[in-house]
């Protein structure tokens, strides 16, 4: 039988209601094993519960480790959606500039076969 809630759902239970410690301590070993897809919600909530907590320079470390992620998985789209998540962790951490430029390039960039248009 499956369980109810996978350490993901707990971790992203923990996030939203402030739990930090609690959800780090889930994630840290889910964003280095599993499939790449696995490892790429547990670094978005990573990336969420340290934004959250103003550790920045963390967040924008895992924010790039996704983007390499998404890239290696899947090169069209992979990093194109996943530079969105560096882009805010830049904002967060007041660089503008850096922000303003990764949404650029994300919004201009034609979409890949893998992403649906509109």
């Amino acid at each position: 039988a499956q369980p109810l809630l996978t350490p993901v759902d707990v971790a992203a239970l923990y996030v939203g209601t402030g739990r930090f410690r609690q959800a780090d301590a889930l994630l840290a070993p889910l964003v280095r094993v599993g499939t790449p897809g696995a490892r790429r919600t547990a670094l978005r909530y990573q990336i969420l519960s340290l934004r959250h907590q103003r550790r920045h320079a963390e967040a924008l470390a895992a924010a790039r480790r996704l983007r390499a992620l998404a890239a290696a998985v899947d090169p069209g789209a992979g990093a194109l959606v996943e530079a969105t998540a560096e882009a805010q962790v830049r904002l967060d951490a007041g660089d503008a500039r850096g922000a303003a430029a990764l949404f650029d390039s994300a919004a201009a960039a034609p979409l890949p076969p893998s992403l649906p248009a509109g």
